[in-house]
């Protein structure tokens, strides 16, 4: 209950009080008329029950106000304990700068190939490079039983660069898988990764028809 409601309630119990005290209930025309034993009886009776009625509402405003009170403490230990939500921004991702892009394609990306046991056997491949920084103009290449790395290349010596080339190689019974292993460089003099690509090669015994 608000302050102004209590203020009046507090009003009419003190206008009751003084009409029970004076023994006066009402004023009618000219006439006045005397309260009687049972009229004051009801006036006290109904002057304690409003302020029965006050001092409930003024505990539940007391407690309401305690209530209050506590809430706020709560919310004052909340700020202290839980963080602030905050909001991270990522970074945009940024795709890593390749000076020159490459590919080795092996027999038009055929698997396997096949051939005699001991004797030579070709395979074709297909190179691609593509620089940023000025034409493709070299390349060096190596065959092997695995992919070369950087340190392989380093050895091998500087070709002009040609989108064919081929390679033989001397197939042993049974499969074997060889790897043909491409490095380029451009104009500028800048030199690209290592790039591969793999065969399964079958040597069949003597006698016997080679696999196409």
């Amino acid at each position: 209950m608000s302050l102004g409601r209590l203020l009046g309630l507090s009003t009419a119990v003190g206008f009751l009080v003084l009409a029970a005290s004076c023994g006066q209930v009402n004023v009618v025309g000219d006439r006045s008329t005397s309260a009687t034993n049972d009229d004051v009886d009801g006036l006290q009776t109904e002057v304690a029950r409003l302020r029965q009625t006050q001092a409930v509402q003024a505990t539940a405003l007391a407690e309401q106000g305690v209530q209050v009170t506590r809430l706020s403490g709560f919310v004052s230990y909340l700020a202290t304990v839980v963080p602030r939500a905050t909001r991270t921004i990522q970074p945009p991702t940024r795709t890593p700068f390749v000076p020159i892009e490459g590919s080795v394609l092996l027999e038009g990306g055929r698997c396997c190939a096949g051939g005699i046991a001991g004797q030579p056997l070709t395979l074709h491949a297909e190179l691609q490079a593509r620089s940023q920084m000025g034409d493709v103009v070299q390349m060096r290449t190596r065959i092997g039983l695995a992919a070369a790395t950087l340190a392989d290349m380093a050895g091998r010596a500087w070709e002009p660069f040609s989108r064919q080339v081929t390679f033989e190689i001397t197939p042993g019974v049974n499969w074997t898988g060889y790897f043909v292993s491409a490095q380029f460089r451009d104009s500028k003099g800048t030199v690209s990764d290592v790039f591969w690509d793999e065969i399964s090669v079958e040597g069949e015994p003597p006698g016997a028809t080679a696999t196409p």
